[in-house]
């Protein structure tokens, strides 16, 4: 029998406090708003939770609408001791619902712990939140004034999210906040709408995840917007985004440089085009002369000139952009084929034959060719064959139409050499989208390959190594990933 079998819970309680007090502990939150350190949950939790198994002590939390209560429970005599906080509510200038919450969730436990175990601590939410004062009232006003042009704003409404900017330098705080807040959310979801909802309103947050956390993402940027350009509003919305004045096409050209070079300090390792949407993908170099002309007419009209009058500085630019891609030989992913939506172009624009005169004119540019092409598989195909710079990528073509992804990877898999297949590609915003596109990639990959063993044409082991390169170390070393 245990020395602490007989006690009753306080007795044990009292022994905890004391074993808790002869333990070092530190505080590693620190709230720069008041200028204070204080325990964070982590600072504590395990080493309360190691005293409570040796004594014999186990705590619990439940919440309801009035009250949260910690419960100290005695597992070798069945008594139990309450500590009780009424609940409130922080409404804090800047976050969303889901945010407080968690905030407050956060603030009671931490509250209820420290006050069982007796831990000095200042009565405040933590540095992430500011200097926030909590009482045992249903509202609270949290007077933390911001900037408005310091915040991340989610679309108004339910679901709606709000964040300051990234911090410069080590983001590893800012990153863990904006993680548990949509855990938070997603925690509330009770539905499938819920889910698509809290990603499409928040998709400028979630983008910002994207640039910034370099341990789950690596940043592939557009620079479609100084190609597209139509109107005079065009050059002064990429002036005031850039910095540079441009009344030149050099000066456009320079602008373009700046923010390349900005996303090569960000860590960019590929450039990517969707202007299929926009647009036929077929780029001839212009003069120089024809180029400047259109600019000129475009800086001198208020209204934008008819579409073909944009084309000549249009497609410099985007031979501005392949020379800046070949000097760094940067990949660069570019749609073809099929679009989403209703008859938004005219899907022969976006035929990959409409890229060789740009695969061709820029060998150091790996040319990534998305989407299967689909439904022009066999040109992709044939492009991917013949140019050594020509890779394809199959992302969303298991999710058009699979037979179809099927049918194309067998015969690529045939054609092409396959360190120039890159087999799937999440093409989502959103992790459960990407996971199920995942998932129908691996199935379709897995029933080519199995189909290939069957007729004699491949080994086992040559399949499995094959489903290695087209689902993983293609991409890996095609864009230098800093992965094994």
């Amino acid at each position: 029998m245990s020395e602490t079998a007989n006690m009753s819970v306080y007795k044990k309680l009292q022994l905890a406090r004391v074993l808790l007090q002869n333990t070092k502990l530190t505080k590693s939150g620190r709230n720069k708003f008041a200028g204070y350190d204080y325990f964070e949950l982590g600072d504590f939790v395990p080493a309360i939770q190691s005293i409570c198994e040796d004594v014999g002590l186990c705590g619990a939390i439940s919440y309801t609408d009035q009250i949260a209560t910690l419960t100290i429970y005695n597992t070798e005599l069945g008594d139990k001791l309450e500590f009780t906080c009424p609940m409130s509510r922080a409404e804090l200038k800047g976050c969303h619902e889901v945010q407080n919450l968690g905030a407050v969730l956060t603030y009671l436990r931490r509250y209820l712990w420290t006050t069982a175990f007796e831990l000095v601590e200042h009565d405040a939410l933590d540095a992430t939140t500011g200097s926030v004062e909590v009482k045992p009232k249903p509202k609270v006003e949290a007077k933390v004034e911001a900037k408005e042009e310091a915040k991340i704003k989610g679309k108004e409404g339910d679901w709606q999210m709000i964040a300051n900017e990234p911090p410069e330098g080590d983001p590893k705080d800012w990153l863990s906040v904006v993680g548990k807040t949509a855990e938070i959310a997603l925690g509330l979801a009770t539905s499938q709408e819920d889910v698509m909802n809290i990603f499409k309103k928040n998709k400028t947050l979630f983008e910002s995840v994207k640039r910034v956390d370099p341990e789950f993402f690596a940043a592939v940027l557009r620079f479609d917007h100084f190609v597209q350009i139509r109107s005079a509003g065009d050059l002064a919305r990429l002036s005031r985004r850039t910095g540079v004045k441009i009344a030149a096409l050099e000066d456009l050209v320079a602008a373009l440089r700046k923010e390349f070079e900005q996303g090569r300090a960000q860590g960019m390792v590929g450039l990517k085009s969707a202007l299929a949407y926009a647009r036929p993908i077929y780029y001839p170099l212009p003069a120089v002369a024809e180029a400047r002309q259109a600019f000129e007419r475009i800086r001198a009209q208020p209204a934008p000139p008819p579409e073909e009058a944009a084309r000549p500085l249009q497609n410099y630019m985007m031979h501005e952009v392949c020379r800046l891609a070949a000097q760094y030989r940067l990949p660069f992913q570019i749609h073809t084929g099929l679009q989403t939506g209703f008859g938004r172009r005219e899907i022969t624009d976006s035929r990959p034959t409409h890229l060789v005169s740009l695969i061709r004119a820029y060998p150091d540019v790996p040319f990534v060719l998305f989407h299967g092409g689909y439904p022009y598989g066999h040109e992709l195909g044939t492009i991917a064959k013949n140019f050594p710079n020509a890779y394809i990528d199959m992302c969303w073509l298991h999710i058009i139409a699979p037979e179809a992804a099927r049918a194309s990877l067998a015969e690529w898999l045939d054609a092409v050499p396959a360190n120039k297949i890159m087999a799937f590609g999440g093409d989502y915003t959103y992790a459960e989208g990407a996971y199920a596109h995942a998932e129908l990639a691996r199935e379709n990959v897995a029933r080519v390959l199995a189909g290939k063993v069957a007729a004699g044409d491949l080994s086992e082991d040559e399949a499995l190594e094959l489903a290695r390169k087209i689902l993983r170390t293609n991409a890996i070393q095609l864009f230098h990933l800093p992965l094994p």
